[in-house]
């Protein structure tokens, strides 16, 4: 049976930049367990500094033609309803990109399909167990109803936030409620003058972002605390986009018509940080979830997959320590996510009665 240096639990930009930066750089033999019934992926908006993790990843005129539009900037309704802007111009990257998140994910599977990767589609992963020699053995189930088995070295969880592994990188804590409703919008306008960039709308029960998107396609989503509302996710969303004057004006401007109906999954912080198996770790939203106002979380998953991958290397030739200096480098990046969190959070001083708010307040 063939022995893979590391063997990747996921599907999405963190478990195929896993793959790319395994095989591609570093020559690892690499299998990706990836289910068949995998969940329509959230999150659109990359800022500037997404462009250096995506120039080592993937073709960059193909990234620009194919999957994104540029974007200049942000307009930003918080603290007060006048409005300020962001301007990407003069950082050190340039443009943001609002993204085809579907495009962009299956360029990352071609690309690491190209590298190398073995990517196995599976029903459902049936057991992961450390055998004797110390290989992880991982048992899972084709659609076909066929069980089969592989062997590894090492092991990387890059499942998402909803598919725990509890017993492989410990139990997850949950650090608030944060739910998003969001829809797309199909005939946005192709006008040079259509304002693409995002915009942030804070409410008394939460807040929206909207952000135009490759192929005529307007997102629009509200954040807010599961519980708050009751009722068909259609419902809420309608009756909440009364209140954010700005969005709805937006989505009216551009006369646009809905492609699909309002969804609902969870967006909220969590984390499984501190009790992974000797020999596994996690990337992405395995290793901890972010909220949407931080507007990192592909960037996280892309730059994780790079420092991961070098870990695991680092670790197979011998490095006891280099897992566990990656887990280190991931509690400090946590704890400074959460400072900045409340920080922006804070910044919201209306609406002090408000549970959502409340809850929020430093």
């Amino acid at each position: 049976m063939v022995v893979y240096d590391v063997a990747v639990l996921g599907g999405g930009v963190a478990a195929m930049s896993t793959a790319i930066n395994a095989c591609a750089s570093l020559k690892l033999r690499t299998a990706v367990i990836q289910k068949t019934s995998k969940d329509v992926s959230v999150g659109e908006i990359l800022p500037p500094a997404a462009s250096a993790e995506i120039k080592l990843l993937l073709n960059w005129e193909q990234f620009t033609t194919k999957c994104a539009l540029r974007s200049p900037g942000a307009r930003i309704y918080w603290g007060d309803e006048n409005g300020f802007d962001v301007d990407y111009m003069f950082g050190a990257y340039g443009d943001g990109w609002n993204i085809d998140r579907t495009h962009f994910e299956a360029s990352l599977r071609a690309r690491a399909e190209a590298s190398g990767a073995d990517i196995k589609e599976v029903f459902k992963v049936q057991s992961i167990l450390k055998a004797i020699d110390g290989n992880w053995k991982i048992q899972f189930q084709r659609r076909s109803g066929k069980s089969t088995s592989l062997q590894a070295r090492t092991l990387v969880v890059a499942a998402g936030a909803r598919r725990t592994f509890s017993d492989l990188i410990g139990p997850r804590e949950k650090h608030d409620s944060l739910v998003a409703y969001y829809r797309h919008y199909s005939g946005a306008s192709t006008s040079q003058n259509e304002d693409v960039r995002l915009w942030l709308e804070s409410t008394e029960f939460g807040w929206w972002y909207s952000a135009k998107l490759p192929q005529n396609r307007l997102v629009v989503a509200f954040l807010t605390d599961a519980g708050l509302f009751k009722g068909h996710p259609e419902t809420v969303f309608e009756s909440c986009l009364t209140s954010a004057k700005l969005t709805k004006r937006r989505i009216d401007d551009a006369k646009v018509a809905k492609i699909n109906e309002t969804r609902l999954c969870v967006a909220g912080t969590s984390s499984s940080i501190s009790n992974w198996s000797h020999g596994v770790l996690a990337i992405g939203d395995s290793a901890f979830s972010t909220d949407p106002l931080r507007g990192t979380g592909i960037i996280r998953a892309m730059r994780q997959a790079r420092l991961g991958s070098a870990a695991v290397f680092e670790h197979l030739n011998g490095d006891r320590l280099a897992l566990e200096r990656y887990k280190n480098i991931l509690s400090a990046e946590f704890a400074d996510y959460q400072k900045y969190l409340a920080a922006q959070y804070s910044r919201e001083k209306r609406w002090q009665e408000s549970a959502f708010w409340k809850s929020r307040r430093i």
